[in-house]
This record gives C-alpha cells, sequence and structure tokens, in this order.
C-alpha cells in the first residue's frame, strides 16, 4: 500500500497542475462571461433609459394630444356658435328683405295711386281752365 500511496504522491504535482490550468482556463471562461454580462447589463440600462425617454415623449404627446383635442372641441364649438349666429342672421336678413319687398310694393302701389290722382288734377285742371277760358271768352263778347 505503500507503494500505491508512493505513486499516487509522484503523480499528485502533475494532478496539481493540470486541475490549476483547468481552473485558470474556467477563471477566464468566468472572466469573459462576467465582461458580456456587464456589457448586456449596460446595454440594458441605456435601453431602460431610452425606454423611459420615450414613455416621456409618449406621455407629453398625449398632453399635448389631449390639450389640442380640448382646443378643437372648443373651436369646433364656436364655429357652431358662430354657425348658428350666423343663420339666425341670414333669417333676420330675409324677413328684412321680404319687409323691404313688401314697402317697395306699398311704395309702388302709392305711386301708382299718386299718378292717377295726378292725372285725374291734371285732367280737372285743364278743364277748368277750358271752362274759365271759355267763360271769359264768354264775359268779352258780352
Amino acid at each position: 500500500m505503500k507503494m500505491k500511496d508512493s505513486a499516487l504522491l509522484l503523480e499528485l504535482p502533475g494532478l496539481l497542475m493540470e486541475r490549476n490550468t483547468q481552473l485558470i482556463e474556467k477563471d477566464k471562461e468566468i472572466g469573459e462571461k462576467e465582461k458580456v454580462l456587464t456589457k448586456n447589463t449596460e446595454t440594458l440600462q441605456m435601453k431602460e433609459k431610452m425606454l423611459e425617454e420615450r414613455e416621456k415623449l409618449l406621455q407629453e404627446t398625449k398632453d399635448k394630444l389631449e390639450q389640442m383635442t380640448k382646443e378643437f372641441k372648443m373651436n369646433q364649438k364656436q364655429l357652431k356658435d358662430k354657425d348658428t349666429q350666423l343663420e339666425n342672421q341670414i333669417k333676420l336678413l330675409r324677413e328684412k328683405e321680404t319687409l323691404l319687398e313688401d314697402t317697395v310694393k306699398e311704395v309702388d302701389s302709392s305711386k301708382e295711386q299718386l299718378d292717377t290722382l295726378r292725372k285725374e288734377l291734371q285732367d280737372k285742371s285743364s278743364r277748368l281752365q277750358e271752362m274759365m277760358s271759355g267763360e271769359c271768352s264768354g264775359l268779352r263778347l258780352h
């Protein structure tokens, strides 16, 4: 048994060196993986930061859109009110136009009546002058 132990003791430095080499290789692999993991962590943090910025921009855009929607609705209401107001003004103008047309008809009718009366007056005036000139000539003859 002592020989067996001696043989093992002789192999032990070689086994330890081989194990040490394996551990060094494993340590290098772990180091490389840590570098990759660190890089991936940094990339992930950068992406998280970009995502936060995008979310912030999205919220700002959403807020602006809500504000613009409110302004649009207010403008739409104002336009609707203005449209109603204009429709009412058009209605009033049409009523005034109808009244003016009626007034023009009345004025035309009154003018026609006045023209008729004027003509009748001229006819009567002419007959009166004829009668008076006939009487005047008759008076002279006497």
